[in-house]
């Protein structure tokens, strides 16, 4: 509406030029006629952009993957697509990608036989953006291109959810390591409370491979369960990988998400979708995962979209534990608000880093969208 007929050429896009250092947002992506799909992502700056990235998501079983790539210079990049699979290089694409110019890229067709093991890796000689788009005709997954570990880490997923849960759940996470030694992870489940349920045998990860791992099947889990699983290296390769949460067989709902090395103590969530617009019941919920060995206190203000500040509340998070809660179960009164944005700030007295994750959905599940909360760089 925007942009009118233009937006839909297929070597548009869309850029803005900011006066102001702290603006944020993100994008959400359906097929814009209905509510079978929507997911999004941040919205990158040009401080973002990478030289090089990993992209491990592969197609679901009958759908599609979309590998977009912006130049956000004025020069010409030089751009190299490796696809990745068993520790073997099995293809290479190379493009030109012309200054503020975009690509979009089908590894189905560039890579035959580009399945769930492979994974893509992107060199340019100039920083450019990249994403992925995967899915079907019902659900879509956005994901940004991941950047080169360069060290090995502790990584957090701060959401798991397995089994009934009113929808029947499944989440999967991948492990790439891009690195040329081999090395292991281990995988350990935590409950909503912090209590620890257990580590999994180490996975094996040898050079340039990628694992796929159901976190039910995983860790034997018999019964519904939510809760946040950390990833420890076992040798020196450093390793890096995403969550991915969707409903067990076809489904309507697919999100992907980063795993996540370290968190923050100042946040923003771009948008608040919470109440009856038209036909159509909308929630938006939050888990808020505490890492440290202290308890942590957040505050929560919503704001509506001129940036006046509508309620707020103060929630703490034990140590070690998640706080999970949709928007009106901490602040009753925002019981229809679309729009506006929700500021999350640690105000303990030692204030120590945070993860937080949130989910757009509308109340018959036709579609949930999982974003990561954008940390605030206070330059």
């Amino acid at each position: 509406a925007l942009f009118g007929a233009m937006a839909d050429a297929p070597d548009r896009w869309a850029r803005g030029f900011l006066t102001e250092p702290e603006t944020y947002g993100f994008w959400l992506a359906n097929d814009g006629s209905t509510l079978n799909y929507l997911d999004g992502l941040s919205l990158p700056d040009a401080r973002q952009a990478r030289s090089a990235f990993l992209l491990p998501a592969a197609p679901p079983p009958g759908g599609f993957v979309e590998v977009l790539l912006l130049n956000p210079g004025q020069a010409q990049a030089r751009v190299t697509v490796e696809c990745i699979g068993s520790g073997k290089t099995s293809g290479v694409h190379q493009l030109l990608l012309p200054g503020r110019g975009r690509a979009a890229l089908d590894p189905g067709a560039l890579f035959p036989g580009f399945g769930e093991t492979d994974y893509l890796r992107v060199q340019a000689d100039r920083p450019i953006i990249g994403c992925e788009l995967f899915g079907d005709t019902q659900k879509l997954a956005v994901l940004d291109g991941l950047p080169l570990p360069a060290a090995p880490e502790k990584l957090f997923c701060p959401h798991v959810a397995v089994g009934n849960l009113g929808v029947d759940y499944r989440t999967e996470v991948t492990l790439v390591n891009p690195g040329e030694a081999a090395t292991s992870a281990t995988l350990s489940l935590y409950s909503d409370a912090g209590a620890f349920q257990g580590s999994a045998p180490p996975v094996a990860l040898p050079a340039r491979s990628k694992a796929l791992l159901d976190i039910g099947s995983l860790f034997g889990l018999t019964q519904p369960a939510t809760g946040y699983v950390t990833v420890e290296t076992t040798g020196a390769g450093a390793v890096t990988g995403t969550v991915t949460f969707g409903e067990t067989g076809p489904g309507r709902f697919l999100a992907c998400l980063p795993l996540l090395e370290e968190g923050a103590t100042d946040f923003l969530l771009g948008h608040l979708a919470n109440g009856l617009l038209g036909e159509t019941a909308f929630f938006t919920g939050l888990a808020i995962l505490n890492p440290s060995a202290a308890d942590q206190l957040i505050e929560l203000t919503a704001f509506d979209q001129a940036g006046l500040p509508l309620a707020s509340t103060m929630t703490n998070v034990a140590a070690g534990a998640r706080d999970v809660f949709l928007i009106d179960q901490k602040l009753p009164g925002l019981i229809s608000i679309f729009g506006g944005y929700l500021r999350l700030s640690n105000r303990a007295e030692n204030p120590g880093p945070v993860m937080v994750f949130a989910l757009f959905g509308d109340q018959p599940l036709n579609f949930l969208s999982a974003v990561t909360a954008q940390p605030l760089r206070m330059e």
